[in-house]
């Protein structure tokens, strides 16, 4: 992914696509909303030569 898209995503913009006419851009957006509502950790990296990971960290509350 280019700099300037992860930089757009990081900063909470959270919709656009590298695809063209491929994809509409909504997998990142979506993500982001449901970590939003869910207290979820959501980490994105990428490196243009190899891909882009996306990282969905969803909390965990013991049975007491």
């Amino acid at each position: 992914m280019e700099p300037d898209i992860l930089a757009r995503l990081e900063s909470g913009e959270g919709f656009g696509t590298t695809k063209g006419e491929r994809g509409t851009g909504l997998g990142f957006s979506i993500a982001m909303k449901y970590a939003l509502e869910n207290n979820c950790g959501l980490e994105i990296s990428s490196d243009e030569t190899k891909g882009t990971k996306v990282c969905l960290s969803i909390p965990y509350d013991s049975p007491e």
